[in-house]
């Protein structure tokens, strides 16, 4: 891999409002240097530089998946290409498209598949897909014969929930269920947030014996200020409901809201949990909510 495709970043807000609020660095130069000896075929050739500006050789835990989306003006998809992690150009693609005025979305994921891109204003995420930390990059351009080489800094348009349980996990428990509502597993790319009413589920599994176990739920926020009414259920290995607490929990793009406490103790007037803030992030912002 080059140095100048390195390996990718996980994880600050949302990036392109509109056409043209954040143009794209278009030209034959990156910070004063020259192009990639790298240059895929195409007359659009983009490369993905970093996220949140943190360059690849910064990255700790890269994302899986990039995406990379052309429209039409009128929001149809013209072409697409996907990457994932380990493949041989990662972060750099090109594309031969007609001359003409297109809108460009590049997206950045750790899903267990892609999203369905068919419709830019609507990126369909779902259970099956997965849901993690996600970067979006979305601007308009003018393509014509010669080649124009495109640098994108993809930045992050999810909510993180970090639900921590500090006490024991019992013997009878294998898995815990979180089922949550407020937020979007599907975002519009024009606007960086979320599109539909989605009903979120993730499952962990979880080992009987430990503690400090950390889930990790993710969400596209219609608004900052938004409510995630979150359902947590502890399953037994026959997959039956054992416990079920519910929460809601403030959330906003870029930050983490630490919801941290003994789940399985039976006396609530006991529950009293100082977070673990041991955890590091590259987060813009972080909420501590204890249970």
């Amino acid at each position: 891999m080059k140095a100048s495709i390195k390996a990718f970043l996980p994880l600050l807000m949302l990036l392109c409002m509109g056409c043209g609020k954040e143009p794209a660095v278009v030209g034959n130069s990156r910070n004063g240097q020259e192009v990639p000896s790298y240059n895929p075929a195409g007359n659009l050739v983009i490369f993905v530089d970093s996220l949140e500006s943190i360059p690849f050789d910064e990255v700790e835990t890269p994302c899986t998946h990039l995406c990379y989306a052309v429209y039409d003006m009128e929001g149809k998809r013209i072409k697409q290409s996907n990457q994932k992690l380990g493949d041989k150009h990662y972060g750099a693609v090109g594309m031969q498209l007609d001359d003409g005025a297109y809108q460009l979305v590049v997206l950045a994921h750790s899903g267990k598949k892609n999203p369905t891109m068919t419709n830019s204003a609507k990126i369909q995420f779902s259970n099956a897909t997965g849901y993690s930390d996600t970067y979006l990059y979305r601007t308009c351009l003018d393509v014509a014969a010669s080649q124009q080489i495109i640098h994108v800094k993809p930045r992050r348009v999810t909510a993180l929930v970090r639900f921590v349980i500090s006490d024991t996990v019992p013997d009878s428990i294998a898995q815990m269920h979180f089922r949550y509502t407020g937020g979007s597993g599907h975002l519009d790319a024009s606007t960086g947030r979320g599109v539909t009413h989605s009903t979120q589920e993730v499952t962990v599994e979880v080992q009987a014996g430990a503690s400090g176990i950390r889930c990790d739920l993710y969400t596209f926020p219609f608004a900052n200020g938004d409510t995630l009414h979150l359902t947590a259920t502890a399953l037994d290995s026959d997959g039956s409901e054992t416990l079920q607490r519910e929460f809601n929990v403030p959330v906003a793009i870029d930050q983490i809201s630490w919801l941290v406490g003994s789940f399985f103790r039976r006396n609530p007037d006991a529950w009293t949990v100082i977070p673990d803030r041991s955890f590091t992030s590259r987060w813009g912002n972080e909420v501590w909510i204890s249970y």
